[in-house]
């Protein structure tokens, strides 16, 4: 399986943050290209962005601007990954005793193959190298990475773990 490391990083968290803030820079200037965003609407969500200090990506859907599917489809084609949608994701959980229900609600990701190349695992935010490398270190595998919209994700978890009552658990299971 491919995987992108793009951002990965050599110790430096300031200029992985400063490549992924230049990314999301260029893939919100090729929404504008495309038409899927007007110039004012990206102004508008980078002053936001200057104000909270929040992600350039999360603030254009927070506010409307951007569709989650428009932008999944933008992450997707500049990093070249596949999306996943609804009808990729499993029918019961991956990793269950290694990845906790609270881990992947709050990275936004869900594993939704694995096989003898490593672990497909579906993001809202392929550029958490985070989520990423925590997938990879509890599952011991290399992991591909498809973009999804949080909605799916989201959609996705709920019924994975209707019955999961798991409370406190950790970022992956077992840990406090």
């Amino acid at each position: 399986m491919a995987e992108s490391t793009m951002f990965y990083n050599d110790g430096n968290g300031a200029a992985e943050h400063d490549e992924s803030r230049h990314f999301i820079r260029r893939l919100a200037e090729r929404l504008v290209a495309t038409g899927k965003l007007q110039q004012s609407g990206l102004d508008r969500a980078l002053r936001v962005a200057g104000e909270t200090g929040e992600h350039l990506a999360g603030i254009l859907n927070k506010l409307g601007l951007v569709s989650e599917s428009d932008l999944a489809a933008a992450y997707a084609q500049e990093l070249d990954l596949k999306l996943a949608g609804p009808k990729d994701f499993p029918g019961e959980p991956l990793f269950e005793d290694r990845l906790s229900h609270r881990f992947l609600q709050q990275a936004r990701v869900v594993p939704v193959a694995e096989g003898p190349e490593g672990v497909v695992l579906a993001m809202a935010d392929p550029l958490d190298r985070y989520a990423i490398d925590a997938v990879r270190m509890a599952t011991g595998a290399p992991v591909e990475v498809r973009v999804a919209t949080p909605t799916d994700i989201e959609a996705a978890l709920n019924l994975l773990y209707s019955t999961d009552a798991e409370g406190a658990a950790g970022t992956v299971a077992g840990e406090p």
